[in-house]
């Protein structure tokens, strides 16, 4: 599957390729969802660029906004579980 080319609406600038980066947990303890791949995104109106964490159907179940790319490739690299390696989005 190719990764999209948006997601939530937002155009998707960088990806990573499909690895486990983390979990996400409900407030009771219990998994809600593997982190398959990152993604990151720019909405249109808005001046700051997101770092989302999606399900292996490319879902966001996390996501987090940041002033640059950089910072986001920065968070993502002390964040995420794996080696992160980004692909621009063509």
């Amino acid at each position: 599957m190719n990764f999209p080319k948006m997601l939530d609406d937002a155009s998707v600038l960088y990806y990573t390729p499909e690895n486990c980066y983390g979990e996400v947990y409900y407030t009771t303890g219990e998994l809600a969802e593997q982190i398959r791949s990152l993604a990151i995104c720019k909405y249109e109106n808005d001046s700051a660029y997101y770092l989302f964490g999606c399900n292996m159907n490319h879902e966001v179940v996390s996501d987090s906004p940041w002033e640059s790319v950089d910072e986001c490739m920065r968070v993502a690299r002390c964040s995420y579980n794996g080696v992160i390696s980004w692909v621009e989005m063509e």
